[in-house]
C-alpha cells in the first residue's frame, strides 16, 4: 500500500506501544530482513517514536505546570534515543492532544520514509541510534523523515494547545 501504509502504521504505532504488543513485531522484522534483505517497518516505527518526542518538546514550551515541564523535556530527549514510554505515559497520553499530535507527526514521517524507500538492516533501534542501521542510501531520507515527524508533532501540539491539568 506504499506511503498510505506508512501513514497508517506511523499514525497508530504509539497506540500499539501502549498495549506492549509492539515487542512481537521483532519476529516479523527479522523475517523481513531474511527474506527481503531489509527491515522496512522499523523506519516507520522510528518516525512514530520521534514524533512522541516532538509533541513532548512542544508541551515543555507550552505548559505552565512545572511538574509536567520537568517530565516533558527529558522524555522528549529519550524519544530521540528510541525510548518513548515516559513521553507517552507521563506527558502526551495524559494530556490527550499531544498524543494525537504525535500520531499525526508519526503518520507524516512514516509516509515519507516509505515513499523514499528507507529500510534498516537490523531490528529494535530507532531514533538517532537507528542511524547506525539505516541502509547507506537511505540515510538522508531517514533524517528528513525524523525532522518531518518531530516537527509535525511539535507544530500540531503547538496549534492544538495543551490543556492544563493538576
Amino acid at each position: 500500500a506504499g506511503a498510505i501504509a506508512g501513514l497508517l502504521f506511523g499514525g497508530i504505532y504509539s497506540s500499539i506501544v501502549i498495549t506492549g504488543v509492539h515487542h512481537s513485531f521483532h519476529a516479523f522484522e527479522a523475517e523481513m530482513i531474511k527474506n527481503l534483505g531489509g527491515n522496512y517497518l522499523l523506519p516507520i516505527w522510528a518516525m512514530a517514536n520521534v514524533a512522541q518526542g516532538g509533541a513532548a518538546f512542544a508541551v515543555f514550551f507550552k505548559t505552565k505546570n512545572e511538574k509536567i515541564k520537568s517530565i516533558a523535556l527529558p522524555s522528549a530527549v529519550s524519544c530521540l534515543l528510541g525510548i518513548t514510554e515516559a513521553a507517552i505515559f507521563g506527558v502526551n497520553l495524559r494530556l490527550g492532544k499531544p498524543f494525537i499530535a504525535a500520531a499525526i507527526g508519526g503518520a507524516l514521517g512514516g509516509a515519507y520514509v516509505v515513499l523514499t524507500k528507507v529500510f534498516m538492516t537490523g531490528v529494535g533501534v530507532t531514533g538517532i541510534p537507528g542511524i547506525a542501521i539505516v541502509s547507506g542510501n537511505g540515510m538522508l531520507n531517514y533524517l528528513i523523515g525524523m525532522l518531518i515527524a518531530f516537527g509535525g508533532a511539535f507544530v500540531t501540539t503547538w496549534v492544538l494547545g495543551v490543556k492544563e491539568r493538576d
